[in-house]
């Protein structure tokens, strides 16, 4: 359903987010870049590190 622009890329962003073993947590705070993260699936990726 969603694409990744550089999918290789976000799953290297995504590896080195989890390397931190920390939960996260992260906010936005304007819509444009909500609907960016939510059209190219990195909500659900960044949910899965």
């Amino acid at each position: 359903m969603f694409k990744y622009r550089d999918e290789a890329t976000a799953k290297k962003i995504v590896a080195g987010i989890s390397d931190f073993g920390i939960k996260a947590r992260f906010m936005h705070i304007c819509g444009t870049h909500q609907d960016t993260i939510v059209r190219f699936g990195l909500t659900q990726m960044l949910e899965d590190a």
